[in-house]
Order: structure tokens, then C-alpha cells, then sequence
């Protein structure tokens, strides 16, 4: 596709349409000589593409890391029997990871459900059914002593001048 419009640009960040099979569908557009112009079709694929791969869980997702746990901490096959101490210690591993509680229990409840029908971590439900589950929170991570160190210098130089202006005013 050479269209220009359909190009990524430097520096801007792409855009992905969300809900894209909602969207009414596009009277085929045609060229001069009456052929279907395929610049149509090209663009939605690329729609379509980028939806897919925006959508997808990364490895260091939470929701993901807590399915992996999940399934390996399984027992008795398509049972998929998960006793109460593995069940604590994962649902601890969650809380740690930034998930709730409830959501670290419906992550294993799927991961169960999908051993339970063979499916296995990798099925077709799994994926878009932990995409459901919120993500874990986001915590601020904590200032490095270094930068703490120098913080707290420059603060003690402007309350030194401060207080030696005050003196000499």
C-alpha cells in the first residue's frame, strides 16, 4: 500500500480503532475506470492487524503471569483440582503482582475452566476472557537513594540561604 495517508509518520504515534467491527461497513469505493479500489480493503486489514496485536496480553502482564502460575500449580489433569494452600500462595503472588484479590481468583477460575474443557493455557478462550479481568494497578515505584540523596542536598542548600537572608535582613 503506497498511499501516503496510510503511512506511518515519524514521531506520531499510530492510531488503533477500537470496536472496529461495529463501525458501519464502506460502500466499495472505485477508481476512475470502475475497478474496486483495494486501498479500502488494505487500510481496514491494517485496522484489523493493529487491534489484534494492541489487544494482546505481554508476557509481563499480570493477568498473564498469574495464568502461567496458575495452570503449572494445576493437579489432576483435566480435573484441574487446585488445593487451598496453592490457591493462598497464589492469590498472595497476586496481591504482590498489583491484583486484587477477586481478580487474582477469577484469573485462576479461567485458567481452571480452560484445563477443565482441555483447552489448556493457550486456547482460544483464555486469552480474550483474561483481557476482561482488570489489569493490575500500577504502583509508583520509589525514587532511587542516589536521587533521594541529591534531593535532600539541594532542599538543605535553599533552606541555608533562606535562613542567611533572614539573618541578614
Amino acid at each position: 500500500m503506497k498511499d501516503p495517508r496510510f503511512q506511518a509518520r515519524v514521531g506520531v504515534p499510530a492510531l488503533r480503532v477500537v470496536n472496529a467491527g461495529a463501525l458501519p461497513r464502506r460502500t466499495t469505493v472505485r477508481t476512475d475506470d470502475g475497478t474496486p479500489d483495494i486501498r479500502w480493503a488494505d487500510a481496514a486489514h491494517a485496522v484489523e492487524v493493529e487491534n489484534r496485536a494492541a489487544a494482546a496480553l505481554t508476557a509481563s502482564d499480570a493477568r498473564w503471569a498469574m495464568a502461567v502460575r496458575a495452570a503449572a500449580s494445576l493437579e489432576g489433569g483435566r480435573a484441574a483440582v487446585l488445593p487451598p494452600e496453592k490457591r493462598d500462595r497464589l492469590v498472595a503472588l497476586g496481591v504482590n503482582l498489583g491484583l486484587r484479590p477477586f481478580d487474582t481468583n477469577l484469573v485462576i477460575a479461567i485458567v481452571q475452566d480452560a484445563a477443565r474443557l482441555g483447552e489448556g493455557l493457550h486456547g482460544p478462550s483464555v486469552e480474550p476472557r483474561l483481557r476482561l479481568v482488570r489489569p493490575a494497578r500500577r504502583e509508583r515505584t520509589p525514587a532511587h537513594p542516589v536521587v533521594l540523596l541529591i534531593m535532600a542536598a539541594a532542599l538543605a542548600v535553599v533552606l541555608v540561604q533562606v535562613a542567611l537572608a533572614w539573618l541578614a535582613g
